[in-house]
């Protein structure tokens, strides 16, 4: 049962660090008028193929041709990764002091349930209006990944899947011609197997034992008597209720007399 409101962009997070593998991809694209090669950088979007099609159909004029090459992604589905379950409602307690703080008054402590695992289906699709700059982007972005590729999803110190990995399961390749445009549109189509998690909101809170109240009594039997025991020589002696130094002063605590201690 859903009892409150709790959204942390942990699906957008992952997406966008898998967008920004892909940034700064760049292609040559023929001798400028000067006679020096020129370069662009391509740019990413978060659209399906259909839509990025549509897209540069729509943008097609004759005035204004292709805006290629470009690349989107899209998450095309999400499953549940039993394989990586590590129990049902694990607490997991650490501590935690920030940067600056003073030991122990600033110690916290952050109480945390197993995140739950899933894989998310990606796809990253490159649009080119010619083969060079296909095999350009093809090139530079199979370099990227020997088999898979890790990736660090933020800094944070108690993050359960700030390291993840990426690997590459597929790669197709069509062409399309948009409607009302006589040029083709080359596509090649990578797919991957992204591992993520998804976390429960954590507690945060101090636990730290500020102070210790101890109640100090005399131990009697049920006849009023005081409770002794024997010591190493034999000899009877009142029972000790609490062993506790030299530093000890009981002066300093009031006898109330059933022994009794509160924490705070």
């Amino acid at each position: 049962m859903i009892k409150q409101y709790y959204y942390n962009q942990q699906i957008k997070s992952y997406i966008m660090a898998f967008a920004n593998i892909f940034t700064g991809l760049t292609v040559k694209t023929g001798k400028g008028g000067c006679g020096e090669i020129s370069s662009i950088e391509v740019p990413i979007q978060y659209a399906s193929i259909d839509r990025a099609v549509a897209a540069i159909g729509s943008r097609h004029t004759q005035n204004l041709p292709h805006q290629l090459p470009i690349m989107s992604c899209y998450m095309n589905g999400i499953n549940l990764a039993p394989d990586r379950l590590h129990g049902v409602n694990l607490q997991d307690r650490k501590s935690y002091m920030e940067q600056g703080g003073v030991y122990p008054r600033d110690i916290q402590v952050i109480r945390r349930v197993m995140a739950i695992p899933f894989n998310l289906e990606m796809e990253l699709s490159v649009y080119a209006s010619n083969t060079d700059q296909a095999f350009q982007m093809l090139e530079q972005l199979l370099m990227l990944f020997d088999y898979d590729l890790q990736l660090q999803i933020n800094d944070a110190p108690f993050d359960w899947a700030k390291i993840t990995k990426l690997t590459l399961t597929g790669i197709n390749n069509e062409e399309q011609v948009p409607i009302g445009t006589e040029k083709r549109t080359i596509i090649w189509t990578f797919q991957f197997d992204f591992p993520i998690w998804i976390s429960p909101p954590y507690d945060l809170r101090k636990d730290l034992i500020s102070q210790v109240n101890i109640d100090y009594g005399e131990i009697t039997d049920e006849g009023g008597k005081p409770l002794t025991e024997i010591d190493e020589d034999g000899n009877d002696v009142p029972f000790d209720l609490i062993n506790i130094g030299d530093h000890f002063d009981p002066s300093k605590l009031s006898c109330i007399g059933t022994p009794q201690s509160r924490v705070k």
